[in-house]
């Protein structure tokens, strides 16, 4: 049986700002909603959800689900709630901003079975979130980590490298909080601009450059190998291919971008090994483990052109390990 999430999207609603970066229904693809609707989205999507055998959570993503009313959230939930007792889905999966939890949400929340909550941190840097918009602190995502940790829900964080006035350093900074405050997922998304938001017009400005694609995949590749280690459940890296191509003005959007990601992991790794080793000038042959052969090769042999140029080492996909003028490493 698979398992996977059944989005119902709410952009922007319940939102008090719109962050320079934001277009939430240029990044869901969906206009309005409201708790009817939703109703009517779940009960045309769980009959096929049991057909194709899937069994994962009922997920309210986009705007800041705790902003919304209490009745209003209330519906959202009582929509969901069937689905939840007859066991076609396993939990609710929410997403809101930290600056908009606290107890009573958090009870009514729990009452209707939510079990994990999203918050979109963004950055733990104060000069970034200022820059960016976005309206708290560091020391109040702290507080809602916390209380959200305190009532047995499942932490998950979202973040953004290459805002106004971050640097690989402040990300890496971030992720270290982000694993400090006992999240257990996370999901990475570097900074695009947009049309029509705030950023472009400093972009276009000359006051707001973006990371480059190599850039962006270098960061992320450190940061999701810093998530990895401490045990932080990786959820997704980049937004999904096809939402925002025709409004991309600028910034490192590439729709494999979780490959290219995982390709870089890849070439670290194997570097590593490599320079421990000091390995030059022969054949290295690896087996594939967690990652696909052409993972571990990258995009149009990226990897093999790399390691070729710099160790004069060629990479050789293997079933088995290898000896004599051979050297093996599963990855």
């Amino acid at each position: 049986m698979s398992v996977g999430n059944l989005a119902i999207f709410i952009p922007l609603q319940g939102c008090p700002y719109q962050c320079i970066y934001c277009d939430q229904r240029k990044i869901s693809g969906e206009g309005e909603m409201n708790p009817r609707r939703a109703a009517e989205i779940l009960q045309t999507q769980i009959p096929l959800w049991r057909e194709r055998r899937k069994r994962g959570q009922i997920a309210f993503f986009g705007g800041t689900f705790t902003g919304l009313p209490m009745d209003e959230m209330r519906g959202y939930l009582e929509a969901a709630r069937p689905y939840l007792l007859s066991g076609d889905v396993q939990g609710i999966r929410i997403s809101t901003r930290p600056d908009s939890i606290d107890e009573e949400k958090l009870l009514l929340l729990k009452e209707y079975g939510v079990t994990h909550i999203e918050l979109g941190v963004q950055s733990l840097d104060d000069e970034v979130l200022r820059a960016s918009g976005r309206a708290y602190t560091a020391s109040c995502v702290e507080q809602s980590a916390a209380l959200i940790r305190h009532h047995g829900f499942t932490l998950g964080m979202q973040m953004m490298p290459g805002l106004p006035k971050d640097t690989a350093e402040k990300s890496l900074a971030t992720a270290r909080q982000i694993i400090k405050m006992g999240a257990a997922e996370c999901r990475i998304y570097p900074t695009l601009v947009l049309r029509s938001t705030p950023l472009q017009a400093l972009y276009a400005q000359g006051k707001y450059q973006p990371l480059s694609l190599d850039a962006a995949v270098e960061l992320t590749a450190r940061l999701k190998e810093l998530f990895i280690s401490a045990g932080v459940n990786v959820l997704k890296v980049g937004l999904h291919s096809g939402m925002v191509e025709d409004d991309i003005v600028a910034g490192p959007y590439h729709p494999a971008f979780g490959q290219l990601v995982s390709s870089r992991i890849c070439r670290d790794r194997l570097s590593a090994f490599v320079e421990a080793h000091s390995l030059y000038d022969t054949t290295l042959a690896v087996i594939p483990g967690e990652y696909d052969v052409s993972v571990i090769l990258g995009q149009h042999r990226s990897n093999v052109t790399f390691f070729q140029d710099k160790y004069k080492i060629f990479l050789e996909i293997s079933k088995k390990v290898l000896t004599n003028e051979y050297y093996s490493v599963i990855l």
